[in-house]
C-alpha cells in the first residue's frame, strides 16, 4: 500500500475522539507486533504476539489500536463501538495507562515515520534495518498495557497475576526488557499532561450488536500540542545507548 510523503519532523495529532458513544470504522493500516511471549494470566498460560494496530486517523495522524482484554477472544471486527474512558479501570490504572502512553507514543509514531520515510514513503518491512525494533517498541507497550489493567498490585512482569516469561530470542526479548523500562519510568514518576486520553472500543457487528467475549480495544492518538515530544526522543536515544 503506498502512502503520501510524510513531513521529516513527527506532527502532532489533532484527531479527536468521541466523547458520546458511536460507532467507528477506522480502517486497519498497518500491524506492529512481534512474539510469540509465555504470558501467564492467573493459573492460565498461553504463547501470544504483543504489539499494536495503526488505524487510519484524520490528515496523516493514526489511532493507535491496543488490545486492552488478554482473555478476549481475537476478532477481525469493522465496527467499533468508542466511548470515552474504560469503566472497570480504577483512578490509578486509568493514570498509569496515560502515563504510558503519554512517555512512549511520540516515541513509536516518531519511529514509525522514520521507518516510512527510509522505506520510499512506503510501509516498512523486514528490509528495513530498525525493523525488528519497531516490532518490539509496539510489543513493550502492549506487555505494558496488560501488566498495568491485569495486574496493577504487581508492576513487574515476572510474577503476580500477568506475566511474562523469559525469552531467548533476542529480537522479542527486547519487546520484554521496553515492557520492563516503561513500567519502571511510571514506577519512577514519568508524569502526563491533562487532555493525553484513551477510549474504549468494543468490537460490533453490523447491526452495533456486541461480538461475544470480543477483544476489547483501547485507542489513544497523540494530542495537541504535546510538550513531552523532545523529551521522550531524549528517552530514546538513552535506552539505545545503554543497549550499546
Amino acid at each position: 500500500m503506498r502512502i503520501p510523503a510524510l513531513q521529516a519532523v513527527l506532527p502532532l495529532a489533532a484527531l479527536a475522539l468521541p466523547a458520546a458513544a458511536q460507532t467507528l470504522q477506522p480502517e486497519l493500516e498497518q500491524r506492529y507486533a512481534t512474539g510469540q511471549y509465555l504470558i501467564t494470566l492467573g493459573v492460565t498460560s498461553e504463547n501470544q504476539n504483543a504489539g499494536i494496530d495503526l488505524r487510519k486517523g484524520s490528515g496523516d495522524a493514526w489511532i493507535f489500536d491496543f488490545c486492552s482484554d488478554f482473555a478476549g477472544q481475537v476478532n477481525n471486527s469493522s465496527h467499533y463501538d468508542v466511548s470515552a474512558g474504560f469503566g472497570t479501570l480504577t483512578v490509578g490504572q486509568a493514570g498509569e495507562i496515560s502515563t504510558l502512553l503519554f512517555n512512549t507514543l511520540p516515541v513509536f509514531d516518531g519511529m514509525v515515520r522514520t521507518a516510512i520515510s527510509a522505506s520510499g514513503d512506503d510501509w516498512p518491512d523486514s528490509s528495513y534495518s530498525g525493523y525488528n525494533e519497531l516490532l518490539a517498541y509496539a510489543a513493550g507497550m502492549q506487555l505494558a498495557l496488560w501488566e498495568i489493567i491485569h495486574d496493577p498490585a504487581s508492576g513487574n512482569l515476572d510474577s503476580g497475576n500477568f506475566s511474562v516469561g523469559s525469552v531467548i530470542d533476542p529480537d522479542v526479548a527486547l519487546g520484554r526488557s521496553y515492557a520492563e523500562t516503561f513500567l519502571a519510568g511510571i514506577a519512577g514518576g514519568w508524569t502526563y499532561q491533562p487532555g493525553f486520553v484513551f477510549e474504549y472500543a468494543k468490537p460490533v457487528d453490523g447491526e452495533n450488536v456486541p461480538v461475544p467475549n470480543g477483544q476489547d480495544r483501547l485507542w489513544a492518538v497523540i494530542p495537541e500540542p504535546s510538550s513531552a515530544l523532545m523529551g521522550a526522543f531524549g528517552f530514546l536515544a538513552l535506552l539505545r545507548r545503554r543497549r550499546a
